[in-house]
């Protein structure tokens, strides 16, 4: 059972962190958040929501 919450886990952090990246090179280029505004962004985004994901899952994957 771990293993299939890890790799869940995992697909979601990396789709979230995908999403968060897009997300934010998408409104810098539109305009809408200066560019160092949206690195800040990807950078949190990433390090709230998407690493805690990954590691949680990568964790469940190693141990049995």
């Amino acid at each position: 059972m771990h293993k299939l919450f890890g790799s869940a886990l995992i697909i979601g952090g990396l789709l979230v962190g995908g999403i968060v990246v897009w997300l934010m090179w998408l409104y810098a280029g539109e305009g809408l958040l200066a560019r160092g505004t949206a690195v800040a962004g990807a950078f949190f985004g990433l390090l709230l929501l998407a690493l805690p994901q990954f590691i949680l899952g990568v964790y469940l994957l190693r141990t049995d």
